[in-house]
């Protein structure tokens, strides 16, 4: 199954706050692990359709909000950019 860009994210959201509350150290770094990679594949996604590295990542950071509800409508306040 192939997964896009804003799924990665959610994805990446999903295995960040999993992690934050894992009572398992190995569960915990294991989750966190795969927050990381879920999240750059996320940015890696944007900055391949949204052009280079110094152009991609600063509209990444402005177009944010359209990244995160098309994978899904969540609110900007419970989940923040990184990149903002």
């Amino acid at each position: 199954m192939a997964v896009n860009g804003p799924e990665h994210y959610l994805h990446a959201q999903k295995y960040a706050t999993e992690s934050a509350t894992d009572k398992e150290p190995e569960w915990m770094t294991a989750h966190a692990a795969l927050a990381q990679v879920h999240a750059t594949l996320a940015l890696t996604a944007a900055i391949a359709e949204f052009g280079d590295t110094k152009s991609g990542v600063g509209r990444v950071a402005s177009d944010w909000t359209g990244w995160r509800n098309a994978g899904a409508v969540l609110s900007p306040t419970a989940n923040p950019s990184p990149l903002e």
